[in-house]
């Protein structure tokens, strides 16, 4: 299994550092320990292996609340994760630690967010792309009936 450590000093400086297996990771994490000392403000372990995605735990549910606080469970943390925007790609929300997009399939997947896109109150309904084709769809229903009314009274 692939893994990586994220190292963030305490002058917003950080890096990732990808390993094939865990027995050099622990290896340079002593190593980064003893060469950074105080400098260190957080060293976080991450899985990056890309075909398996950590599930949420048993009874998670993602809800409108957690989706406005940004508030997600990273499949690649393993943990619940605050996602923030990047001055970079204000578009985007960034896992804080292990900075994946919130555009990841498994993210989505994982956090129903194509399910949140596009509600502004948890209705039970489909948002995004659904809502705005039931929307022309009705749109287009009453235009033609207004048509099919003009030709009628002609």
């Amino acid at each position: 299994m692939r893994v990586g450590v994220i190292i963030k000093t305490t002058d917003n400086f950080w890096t990732v550092t990808r390993f094939a297996d865990e027995e050099p990771l622990k290896i340079f994490m002593r190593m980064a320990a003893v060469q950074l000392g105080d400098r260190i403000k957080s060293m976080d372990i991450v899985q990056l292996d890309p075909y398996n995605p950590l599930p949420p735990p048993d009874g998670f549910e993602a809800t409108l609340e957690l989706h406005k606080e940004h508030l997600y469970w990273c499949p690649w943390c393993g943990e619940m994760r605050y996602f923030v925007s990047s001055w970079r790609y204000k578009d985007y929300l960034f896992c804080s630690t292990c900075h994946i997009s919130d555009a990841d399939f498994n993210i989505r997947k994982f956090n129903r967010l194509d399910f949140y896109n596009g509600m502004t109150s948890y209705n039970g309904a489909g948002g995004g792309k659904r809502l705005a084709r039931k929307q022309r769809k009705e749109k287009r229903e009453k235009l033609s009936k207004k048509v099919l009314k003009i030709e009628d009274d002609d």
